[in-house]
């Protein structure tokens, strides 16, 4: 029975997998998987294979492909871009916007959605959540800057510039009246979520061109997309379309992970075309600043890129400040070790200059940085485990407890937190990680 079931299991893998078989064939029976090279197949007179015809050759002949950086970051071309129009992408589907009236301000607020077209007479539509932003815009000129008459009005007006704060002090502002039409809730439910830390809405001030949306609980499961480019391959024009393509796909955030050419001008643009929060680790981008020497990171490459990205409108920034210098020797025995590249950066400082991580030593100043824009923070899970032989082990437990911590000193300013985790986790390990994930937030979290 064993037997069976570990050779329909891997008669499984071989339909899932067909792409990466490229020099061999596969003869499948009702109790083996073999493998046969390309010689023996074709003395055999055995046509009736039935896996031999989902094998892709496109991997033999296909050659790598790999982009180069773009040229004029200042002027990259953007008419290599392939974009799609709506209705191609959504048959039968049109872009819509529900005129709401903000009570504070009196903004009119012009509410994106899809509205799907059916054939039933008695329901002839079905409105949905869009995540696509404004349509046909030429990435040189960004998307139109929809919340600047909000920002601009709340300038200076408040001792804290975050939406944690605005709803702690009771107000409902456009991003939270917007939110909860999107939502289809209560706006004063919205606040009240903000307020009490169990939703944050990432909209850095900055970040003119964002249609607000929320991460919590109670509302909505949003999808995150990762891009970025390497040393290896990608330019700006790659990455812009990329972000195109993931907010007409329904992404609800997207991550600007760049490690190569041009950084700052990618995110720039990105950041312009973008109707969705954009975040980053910004460990990556000051790694880049010293060459990729871990050892020579400090606080002060660290805090100018922090402020350089606040300056251009990033809405979150993902911080392995939970990765002390006493935890780092509990992953010794490990079989995966640090799989985080933000968790090992800050290990491989502690350990070289035997000294706590930067980042919490000078947690306090990061979160003025971060109260001053209205950026979230998501605080990295840099210890998490990479496999379930790992999981819920001592050092994902003791960093999770400082997440706590830096949870409420975060709060304690109004800046917005959200915490990753738990990794690599087995299900029936998952209730433990979420009762510590409770247990070590304040109360008005659960």
């Amino acid at each position: 029975m064993k037997f069976h079931a570990i050779a329909i299991a891997h008669l499984a893998y071989a339909y899932t997998s067909h792409a990466f078989l490229t020099s061999a064939s596969v003869k499948a029976t009702n109790k083996v998987l073999f493998v046969t090279s390309p010689e023996i197949s074709s003395n055999s007179n055995n046509n009736n294979n039935p896996i031999e015809d989902l094998i892709s050759k496109e991997a033999n002949i296909k050659p790598t492909y790999r982009s180069k950086p773009t040229l004029d970051p200042f002027n990259p071309e953007f008419e290599r871009i392939k974009s799609v129009p709506y209705n191609d992408a959504f048959p039968k589907s049109t872009k819509e916007h529900k005129a709401v009236v903000h009570e504070g301000t009196g903004h009119v607020l012009q509410v994106p959605f899809r509205r799907v077209h059916l054939e039933d007479p008695d329901e002839p539509y079905l409105d949905l959540y869009d995540t696509s932003g404004p349509r046909d815009v030429d990435p040189r000129a960004g998307l139109p800057k929809l919340r600047k008459s909000w920002v601009d009005a709340r300038e200076g007006k408040h001792e804290r510039y975050t939406q944690m704060h605005y709803a702690r002090k009771g107000l409902i502002t456009e991003e939270m009246q917007y939110i909860a039409e999107r939502e289809g809730m209560d706006a004063e439910f919205v606040r009240s979520e903000v307020a009490r830390g169990r939703a944050i809405i990432c909209s850095n001030k900055k970040h003119l061109e964002l249609e607000p949306q929320i991460i919590g609980r109670m509302f909505k499961v949003k999808i995150n997309a990762n891009i970025g480019n390497s040393a290896v391959t990608s330019s700006i024009e790659e990455e812009v379309e990329k972000l195109q393509w993931s907010t007409l796909w329904g992404a609800d955030t997207l991550m600007d992970l760049s490690t190569g050419k041009h950084i700052h001008q990618t995110r720039e643009w990105i950041i312009r075309n973008s109707p969705i929060p954009v975040g980053t680790v910004p460990i990556y981008q000051a790694l880049e600043k010293v060459d990729g020497i871990a050892e020579d990171l400090s606080w002060e490459v660290f805090r100018e890129t922090l402020i350089e990205q606040a300056e251009q409108g990033v809405d979150y920034f993902t911080i392995h400040a939970g990765v002390l210098l006493r935890y780092v020797p509990m992953t010794v025995s490990r079989k995966t070790g640090i799989v985080s590249r933000g968790g090992s950066i800050h290990a491989k400082w502690n350990i070289f200059h035997h000294k706590e991580n930067f980042a919490y030593e000078h947690w306090d100043e990061i979160l003025d940085i971060c109260a001053e824009y209205d950026i979230a923070l998501s605080i990295g899970d840099g210890l998490r485990p990479g496999s379930i032989y790992d999981a819920n082990d001592e050092s994902q437990f003791a960093e999770l407890k400082t997440q706590g911590e830096l949870t409420r000193r975060a709060w304690e300013k109004d800046v917005q937190v959200m915490n990753e985790g738990p990794g690599h986790v087995p299900l029936h390990k998952i209730p433990e990680n979420m009762r510590n994930q409770v247990r070590i937030t304040p109360t008005f979290l659960r």
